[in-house]
């Protein structure tokens, strides 16, 4: 008997890397907000590049400067 399942790429090995930075950057932030820093660390991505997609992608990602450093 053959099971047929949708899943999400990006949770996918192999498969997620393949994806746009910006839908990967969607995906890690579903579990809560990330410095750019970190955000780039975990996507292997550099920080500029992040920090593009977030700038290119105003109406999935925000921005928020808090006391504890800004996060999106």
């Amino acid at each position: 008997c053959t099971h047929v399942r949708r899943v999400s790429l990006a949770d996918v090995e192999g498969m997620a890397s393949r994806l746009p930075l910006w839908q990967r950057m969607a995906h890690v932030l579903q579990h809560g907000p990330s410095t750019l820093a970190d955000l780039a660390g975990e996507l292997d991505a550099k920080i500029g590049t992040v920090e593009r997609a977030v700038d290119r992608n105003k109406r999935m990602f925000v921005r928020s400067c808090l006391s504890s450093g800004g996060k999106v």
